[in-house]
């Protein structure tokens, strides 16, 4: 019933996102025809072309502690705000990951290269920019959602922690690049994950929108709870997707590995190897960028470990465990633990990464051979 529902605030989230992407590239255009060009350009990172998981489940929380409310048009913008907020993030991400392609197509600072004719370097730097308007947009959209003084505060106020958590994580870990993988602990890396994926892929879009709906204080820790656990498990399926990548696809797309990110995934494997087999590790993530050599070292490395279908086990008991502990929250009524249970079966059966096949491909075969750092 409440992914039925779903569907149709969805889908009002779509009409009410088109209408403020019109306004924000009318904005841009009222400066003149180049700056009208950059606008069209940055809009279309506001297309609803991804999972939507954000405003997914913002207006499903908002269902669940109004009694099933439908979300008006301030919800509406909540979720649009978080949705911006999250372009934003993905538009300075692809800049610092050097990616081409996100979502099926080339990534903005790409897009400004080819049809904005920019070198690559001005591109990048107008790419951030650019998502810093979209940063603003989400600001703006929150401010005019219609909410009354006190409660806007509060959701400004949250937003901008939120802000601050986001970056400070992918500080973090943009810090983290130049050290081995062996100094950067387990704790280290989950902690990051908390602060760029758990807060604002989870916490928030559910706090806002159990507040929207009149949720007292008292509810968000048990919100807080749940994100933590199903919030490492969506990151681990992003990092399950990029390191199972086959062939030219992973020399092409597997971003986070030619850059150097400590994972999660990468710290796991690390875990399990024999002395040898982590040495071999630390010198096969020194290469930069890989090639064929790498890359077949690399499937070799992932078949023997065994950690592939384990960790597809993991994420999933991790939603199962995530679902049970809502259902024995005493902090929520028998309504809303039903709901959220309901949520978090959404998100597990959302979790594929965007450019994920729905049935991951068998690990090839590979001839033997050393690794390429002997």
């Amino acid at each position: 019933m409440l992914a039925e529902r779903l569907a149709g605030d969805l889908e009002a989230q779509r009409e009410y996102a088109a209408v403020r992407r019109e306004e924000l590239a009318a904005r841009m255009a009222a400066h003149g025809d180049r700056a009208a060009r950059l606008g069209s350009l940055l809009t279309e990172e506001l297309e609803p072309r991804g999972k939507r998981i954000r405003p997914a489940l913002l207006l499903g929380a908002y269902r669940v502690f109004s009694g099933g409310k439908t979300p008006p048009p301030p919800v509406q913008a909540l979720a649009h705000a978080l949705e911006t907020f999250h372009a934003f993030v993905l538009v300075h991400d692809d800049v610092i990951d050097g990616s081409d392609r996100r979502r099926d197509r080339p990534t903005l600072h790409r897009r400004l290269e080819q049809e904005a004719d920019l070198p690559s370097a001005e591109a990048g730097s107008i790419a951030i920019v650019l998502g810093n308007i979209l940063h603003g947009h989400a600001i703006d959209t929150l401010a005019r959602a219609g909410f009354p003084g006190e409660a806007l505060a509060g959701f400004l106020a949250d937003f901008a922690a939120v802000t601050v958590d986001t970056g400070t994580g992918e500080a973090l870990e943009l810090e983290s690049l130049p050290r081995p993988l062996r100094e950067v602990s387990r704790a280290e890396i989950e902690r990051i994950y908390e602060l760029k994926t758990s807060r604002y892929t989870v916490e928030l879009p559910l706090w806002f929108g159990a507040r929207a709906a009149g949720a007292p204080e008292s509810v968000r820790p048990a919100l807080h709870a749940l994100a933590i656990t199903v919030g490492e498990a969506f990151q681990l399926e992003n990092d399950l997707h990029e390191a199972t990548l086959q062939g030219e696809a992973f020399l092409a797309r597997a971003y986070d590995f030619q850059a150097g990110v400590k994972t999660l995934f990468l710290r796991l494997l690390l875990e399990r190897l024999p002395r040898a087999g982590r040495e071999e590790l630390e010198a096969l993530l020194s290469h930069s960028p890989w090639g064929r050599e790498e890359l077949e070292y690399w499937h070799r490395l992932l078949a023997g470990s065994g950690l592939v279908p384990e960790l597809r086990e993991r994420i999933g008991e991790q939603f199962r465990q995530a679902r049970g502990a809502i259902t024995a929250d005493s902090r929520l009524n028998a309504a809303q633990r039903e709901g959220l249970g309901a949520l978090t079966d959404y998100l597990a059966a959302h979790r594929q990464h965007s450019e994920a096949p729905l049935t991951p491909p068998p690990t090839p075969a590979v001839s033997p051979g050393k690794t390429p750092a002997g």
